[in-house]
């Protein structure tokens, strides 16, 4: 008898823990906010009862959520979780920052099946989770690490207040550099669609002793510089300027706790999708003490995710594969024109030109910030090619600037001559941002440029390159292979992203 039962505890106690490895039931419940479920919904409901501002009609894509305490951040998590009120969304991404696990360059999401709050137990997309776990930038965490990570947690009970029937995608993010923040929005990106709302959980500006950031005094003037500070950082957001939100943080050094996933977002955000700040506040406006106060702000992204994903179509036919031409006539001329300028003028200036050195007028299309290669050709050879994958600088920078990398810095050819010139040919591939294909046989030969990654070894071939040697896929994998500096069936086991490219 004795056997039995313990037997029986051994088994009810395998099964209660193989539950609870499966559910996160939030920590936070009966401290960052009410424990009992119907006094957390009316504290909610109160808060959101109290935005008197217009709902947004336009498509919402995103939002950014404070993830305090409900008494500190709740009526500004409000205003995001109103606006979204009602809508139809079947996935929820939420994108906060780990404040205990160190995660340079890394994300992880929690190997779970459920979240739990006392509004009941939200679902985990597993199966999107699982497509995420593939990217070179996850990192597998253990159970009690997700559970302790309070920003994501937090913004459960407003999601299951004012939406129904979602899933959630819970990414626990670290520090990004640029590369990996452009990187991995690449591959986000093209995952997204317009049943997907993205949450960025991040509080602003944390100042006092608590938390070593003070970069001004605490006096009576406090509250006004905390909010030009932040407010400084929400216009470059609104501006989706997300190279200036880099500079600012680099110049200011602010702790603004989601900075990563904001940057990230920003990579990521369409580009007819427009940013609006909803409220502004302050801990130390609420207790009416700043000695040591955290800054809140909501804002909501209006846009669509799809559009214009024929990018990612998969269709054989040749007239919807056929990319579409962005560029006309008279910018393909302004853009070769640069390419062959620039290199006489570096040829005899020894420095980069500006449009204006070379009495070139540039539209504001051509401002437009775009990756681009060049390539030079002499008597149908190659003679350099250069650029870069991802849009950092306006196009007509960019071919400026490569134009000039091709003819001087590329290291396989001696530099151009001045005998040279009347006998070079320019062609320019203006690229669209990569994304990530999970296996080579979704690659399209001749339409995709492709990027292979193996153990920190990366290379490119631009879409015509496979064409233009009469090579099958596979030759040309291995082909890319060994350009990466790896053996030639490398490829097998490597990892993909590709891009589009209109050429000219």
């Amino acid at each position: 008898m004795q056997k039995i039962s313990v037997f029986i505890f051994i088994f009810l106690s395998s099964v209660f823990y193989l539950h609870a490895q499966n559910v996160i039931d939030s920590p936070f419940a009966g401290s960052w906010y009410p424990k009992n479920g119907q006094m957390l919904r009316l504290q909610i409901q109160k808060y959101l009862n109290d935005d008197k501002s217009d709902k947004i009609t336009d498509n919402i894509l995103a939002v950014i959520m404070p993830h305090a305490g409900y008494q500190y951040s709740g009526t500004t998590a409000a205003y995001a979780a109103r606006q979204i009120e009602g809508r139809n969304y079947s996935r929820v991404i939420i994108i906060g920052p780990s404040h205990r696990e160190w995660l340079p360059n890394n994300f992880s999401i929690a190997d779970v099946k459920y979240f739990k709050t006392p509004l009941g137990s939200v679902e985990v997309d597993t199966q999107f989770a699982d497509k995420l776990r593939k990217l070179p930038e996850y990192k597998s965490l253990g159970y009690q690490t997700h559970y302790a990570e309070h920003s994501i947690q937090i913004e459960l009970p407003f999601l299951q207040t004012v939406l129904k029937d979602f899933k959630i995608v819970p990414i626990m993010l670290g520090s990004l550099d640029d590369k990996t923040a452009k990187e991995l929005a690449s591959e986000l990106k093209p995952m997204l669609e317009d049943n997907t709302l993205v949450v960025i959980s991040s509080d602003f500006t944390h100042y006092g002793d608590n938390y070593s950031y003070m970069p001004f005094p605490l006096d009576n003037e406090t509250k006004n510089n905390l909010a030009k500070l932040d407010m400084e950082a929400v216009s470059l957001i609104e501006k989706k300027d997300t190279s200036g939100f880099s500079q600012f943080m680099e110049r200011t050094h602010d702790s603004i706790c989601g900075e990563s996933g904001i940057r990230l977002f920003l990579y990521m955000l369409p580009e007819d999708s427009k940013p609006i700040l909803l409220n502004y506040n302050t801990s130390g406006a609420i207790t009416n003490d700043y000695r040591n106060s955290i800054s809140y702000a909501a804002m909501a992204f209006t846009g669509r995710w799809n559009k214009g994903k024929a990018e990612v179509n998969t269709d054989t036919s040749l007239n919807e594969d056929k990319p579409k031409e962005e560029w006309n006539h008279k910018e393909r001329e302004t853009l070769l024109l640069l390419a062959q300028k620039s290199i006489n003028y570096f040829l005899n200036n020894s420095k980069i030109p500006s449009p204006e050195n070379l009495g070139i007028e540039i539209n504001e299309h051509l401002k437009e910030k775009r990756g681009v290669f060049v390539t030079l050709t002499e008597n149908g050879e190659l003679r350099g090619c250069i650029g870069e994958i991802y849009p950092t600088k306006s196009l007509y920078q960019a071919v400026i600037n490569q134009a000039v990398n091709a003819a001087f810095n590329d290291p396989r050819f001696h530099h151009v001559s001045k005998s040279e010139l009347h006998s070079l040919k320019y062609e320019i591939s203006v690229l669209s941002i990569p994304y990530r294909v999970f296996s080579w046989n979704d690659i399209r030969l001749g339409k995709d440029g492709i990027i292979l990654m193996k153990n920190g070894n990366r290379a490119l071939f631009l879409p015509q390159v496979a064409i233009e040697q009469g090579w099958t896929l596979e030759e040309t994998l291995r082909h890319l292979s060994m350009k990466a500096g790896l053996p030639p069936d490398s490829w097998k086991d490597a990892d993909f992203m590709v891009f589009q490219a209109e050429v000219f």
